[in-house]
């Protein structure tokens, strides 16, 4: 009996295991979904190191992002269906955002809008930006304390503490530090 029993359970166990495989009486594949471009600029070419982020629509929330390769490319995987954008930014050129971009099947989704699973920007060009730097001053002071291989120099010049004193309340103070 208790043979017959174990039989029993472990042939149920085999076969709702085998059950949980299936959706809806069928296997399914998992579905792949992908976002793919390359980034141009006006002359066509490649534009490298371009931050690509991927965001929901919705809210706004990025959900990857990614640094386009050498040859411009860009592409995000595995991602769950709905509806993103795709904001483009790179230094020197002004920022592109493509949206909004169904990532349903075709005729899927809010008034059939789905535009399928897998989507491809072909050429996305990148418009040069018109922003011009000023013209930049660097100015530097000298330290008062400079080390040397072999000796410490004490530059007294801009020291407030050393006006109107001799040198050796100069040194006096330096020890004090």
């Amino acid at each position: 009996m208790k043979r017959l029993f174990l039989t029993l359970t472990l042939f149920n166990l085999v076969i709702i295991s085998s059950l949980a495989q299936y959706n809806r009486g069928g296997y399914t594949k998992p579905l792949t979904t992908s976002i793919s471009g390359t980034i141009v600029n006006d002359a066509n070419e490649p534009v490298e190191f371009a931050s690509v982020s991927l965001m929901l629509l919705r809210d706004s929330s990025i959900v990857a992002g990614v640094i386009s390769d050498s040859k411009g490319a860009f592409r995000f995987t595995k991602l769950k269906q709905g509806v993103y954008s795709v904001k483009i930014k790179l230094l020197g050129f002004k920022a592109k955002i493509i949206e909004p971009i169904y990532l349903l099947p075709k005729g899927k989704g809010e008034d059939s809008k789905g535009k399928g699973l897998i989507q491809n920007f072909a050429n996305i060009k990148l418009r040069d930006s018109d922003v011009t730097l000023d013209d930049v001053d660097v100015v530097a002071e000298k330290s008062h304390v400079q080390y040397k291989l072999d000796k410490k120099v004490i530059n007294v010049s801009k020291d407030i503490s050393s006006s109107g004193g001799s040198a050796v309340d100069v040194l006096e103070m330096r020890v004090m530090l």
